[in-house]
């Protein structure tokens, strides 16, 4: 089995049996997942953390701060905006889920 510990996935989904599901079976895979059980939580991991996520697999129904809202606040900060053009890293999630991502852009400051 390929490995792909590499790859950074952020869960954020407030029910907590549906995140740890898409959890266990993206680490099956040989990925690394991240859950955030809300949109303040996955703001406030996105903003501390040193590797940004490759994909975010995001509710956009979230009590508090919405799916869409976090969406509009990860675009404007610098070291979570985003670009389309996948990389290798991009090109395996493609490969594994049939459809095209957003991939993170790593800045350097």
């Amino acid at each position: 089995m390929r490995t792909y510990e590499s790859i950074l996935f952020w869960i954020i989904e407030d029910d907590p049996d549906i995140a740890e599901s898409v959890k266990y079976n993206l680490e099956r895979d040989g990925f690394t997942a991240v859950v955030a059980l809300s949109g303040e939580q996955g703001l406030t991991q996105a903003l501390s953390q040193q590797q940004p996520p490759v994909l975010i697999i995001l509710d956009l129904m979230l009590p508090g701060l919405s799916g869409t809202e976090l969406c509009r606040w990860l675009r404007r900060e610098p070291q979570t905006r985003t670009y389309s053009d996948p990389d290798a890293h991009g090109e395996a999630v493609m490969n594994l889920i049939g459809s095209p991502v957003w991939i993170w852009e790593q800045t350097t400051t």
